[in-house]
Parts: C-alpha cells; sequence; structure tokens
C-alpha cells in the first residue's frame, strides 16, 4: 500500500487496478512531497525510494516507463536512523542521501516556552473545528499546569488535552485549570498540585 501511494500504479498492474494510478512522487511534481515516519518503512521499500531521489524519476508498479520529476522532498522520523543504520535497519545509502540538511526539533518537554503559543495557535484551530467560541483566554493558572505536564505525546498530547477542553465546554471565554484533564496519562496529581497554588484576592498566583 505504500509503494503503490508513493509510485503509484499502471492498469493491469495487479489484480484490482482497473485504471492508472499516480503516485505521491508525480502528484507532488513541481512542489513538495513530506512523508512523515520514515524511520517506519520497510527496508524494501526503502531502496526503492533511492532511485526517484537520485535520479529524479519515477515508475509506476506495472510499467517501464521512466516519469520525469521535479521535487523537494522533506522527511520527517523520531527515530535515530544513524543507530538503525548500524543494526542494519536502515539502509545506509538512503541515509547518506537523505541526510544532506537536517533540522532537530527537540521535544515539547524541552522548550516549554513555546506551550503558551502552542496551545493558543491550537485552542483557535480546535474552537473553529468544533464550532466553539473564539477567542479564549488562558489563564495564567492554566498555563502554569501545561507547561508542567510531561508530554510524552509532544504537540499530539497537547492537541489531544485542548481538544477535551474544548468540547467539554464549548461557550466558555475562558480555558481554566479545572477544564484541564490528563486521563490518559500518569501523572494527574502534579496536575492538581498546581491547581492548588495560593492566589491573591484578584486571582493571581501569589509569589513566594
Amino acid at each position: 500500500l505504500q509503494e503503490d501511494n508513493l509510485f503509484g500504479h499502471s492498469k493491469g498492474a495487479y489484480t484490482g487496478a482497473t485504471s492508472s494510478k499516480e503516485g505521491f512522487f508525480e502528484i507532488a511534481n513541481g512542489g513538495t512531497l513530506f512523508i512523515d515516519e520514515i524511520g517506519d518503512i520497510p527496508e524494501s521499500l526503502q531502496l526503492k525510494l533511492l532511485r526517484p531521489l537520485e535520479n529524479r524519476v519515477v515508475t509506476r508498479q506495472g510499467s517501464n516507463n521512466e516519469i520525469p520529476i521535479d521535487i523537494q522532498v522533506v522527511l520527517a522520523t523520531n527515530k535515530n536512523l544513524e543507530e538503525f543504520s548500524k543494526t542494519g535497519k536502515f539502509k545506509f545509502d538512503l541515509l547518506n542521501r537523505i541526510n544532506a540538511y537536517t533540522i532537530t526539533i527537540p521535544p515539547l518537554r524541552d522548550r516549554k516556552d513555546d506551550i503558551p503559543l502552542i496551545a493558543e495557535r491550537l485552542l483557535e484551530i480546535l474552537c473553529k473545528e468544533n464550532n466553539a467560541r473564539w477567542p479564549r483566554k488562558i489563564l495564567p493558572e492554566t498555563i502554569e499546569i501545561l507547561k508542567n505536564h510531561d508530554w510524552r505525546d509532544n504537540i499530539r498530547g497537547l492537541r489531544n488535552v485542548l481538544e477535551r477542553a474544548v468540547k467539554d465546554n464549548r461557550d466558555s471565554e475562558l480555558l481554566i485549570p479545572s477544564d484541564i484533564r490528563f486521563d490518559t496519562y500518569t501523572e494527574p496529581a502534579k496536575a492538581q498540585a498546581i491547581q492548588s497554588i495560593p492566589k491573591d484576592s484578584n486571582g493571581n498566583i501569589e509569589t513566594i
């Protein structure tokens, strides 16, 4: 299925292939192709990726015709591909080909100062998707809860928590501490402890 999506097929290439199909390499011609989780692609497919990356041509399954392509390819992974290549799980030739320019994005737990901005943007998106009130103000106490979580699922986990909060209370103008629930996580006690931070008469967190 991955190979069919990437390279496409010609009519009659296999049972059920009643018409020709463009793959993602062809569809992205003239633009950019993003392939996520490249470290999870099977070894047999890794070798087939080398040809379009090196020679700028792609061949559909069931065909010998080479189709020229002019694209930029961006790949993402959460695996250590260098270690994978040492154990044979990832082809060294492919790693050498795609390793021309690397951007390392630290996990969310290592850049918690980014959480307020990310949360605000996610909240805007989620409110629109769920027909909920926007804009919403995220209270400082709520931000502290978000910043003190470990976020093993990174931004995906943050999005899930915020989406739950939006769906639970679509008409609220504020995102308050009690809206944040980590039911699927293992550290709800930490969130509860932060919710108990003492506040002054104006509702602001007291500084010790």
